[in-house]
């Protein structure tokens, strides 16, 4: 997601090994406009590539780009026959709300990777609280996040991690991942092998699905249950319509009830009223 600090985690990593990015940004301390790729050279002489991507969410460019964009990067270095270690997702924990933006873009990460590839996933939150009690909230926020919006990634492999902002951390985080056997995700399976185009992916399908706002996603607060669906006026016209036939039929038969029993008194009135004049005769 934008502003979760993903340039600043790789200068953090990088730090002294860093090179300058090939084919993206320009600068690694702001904000991803494109795709980077920055060379590090680890102790021992080990070399290690890092991917900055631009974040979803972003205000300047719609998702749909953004995915484009990755989408074309990645299907690249499948057929080069790159295959990547791992993949970082990092969300800022000082966050007090889930937009629902990060909510569609966790459905789509999960469909972009594939549920193979999710044990080669980090979850990771950035951007420690501050102020009082600001450790038992951050603590809070990811017991929140863990239950009820990444259960589902964490079930399949993913893991959690805890980034403090140093450069301990983010090796840390890296290299755990950087051992894994690498295997490729669901879109570059799709793309290249299955010969789709990126919005006939399940990553594009799950991203457009879920690109029209919801009321009061935008607001949702961690654990919250989901807003209630907004009433179809439609069903609403038809069923007040049913009501009201309902009514005019009890209505209706009502009077006919009436009118049966008013009969019948009529009839045994008239009987009765022969009766007697029978007898008075007799």
């Amino acid at each position: 997601m934008t502003g979760a600090g993903k340039s600043t985690f790789i200068s953090r990593f990088t730090d002294e090994h860093q090179s300058p990015p090939m084919g993206g940004s320009d600068s690694i301390g702001t904000c991803t406009a494109e795709v980077g790729y920055y060379h590090c050279t680890l102790p021992g002489g080990e070399h290690l590539v890092l991917i900055d991507t631009p974040g979803f969410g972003s205000p300047d460019r719609p998702d749909t780009e953004l995915l484009a964009e990755l989408a074309a990067h990645l299907a690249g270095l499948y057929e080069s026959g790159i295959s990547l270690s791992g993949i970082i997702y990092l969300h800022a924990i000082d966050q007090t709300r889930m937009l629902g933006g990060a909510v569609d873009n966790i459905r789509m990460l999960s469909a972009l990777c594939g549920t193979a590839a999710l044990p080669n996933l980090a979850l990771v939150t950035t951007k420690e609280s501050h102020g009082q009690n600001a450790a038992e909230r951050d603590r809070r926020t990811l017991e929140s996040l863990k239950r009820s919006f990444w259960n589902g990634l964490i079930d399949h492999g993913a893991v959690v991690r805890v980034h403090d902002g140093t450069r301990e951390s983010a090796s840390e985080i890296v290299d755990a991942l950087r051992w894994k056997r690498r295997k490729p995700l669901a879109i570059q399976l799709q793309m290249v092998d299955k010969g789709l185009k990126w919005g006939d992916t399940d990553a594009a399908q799950s991203l457009l699905s879920h690109n029209q706002p919801r009321p009061g996603s935008q607001n949702r607060l961690f654990g919250a249950p989901e807003p209630p669906e907004p009433i179809d006026q439609n069903w609403f016209s038809s069923l007040l319509q049913l009501a009201s036939t309902v009514f005019r039929l009890v209505i209706f038969l009502g009077t006919l009830v009436v009118l049966s029993i008013v009969e019948c008194f009529s009839r045994a009135w008239n009987w009765g009223w022969n009766l007697r004049s029978g007898n008075r005769e007799g």
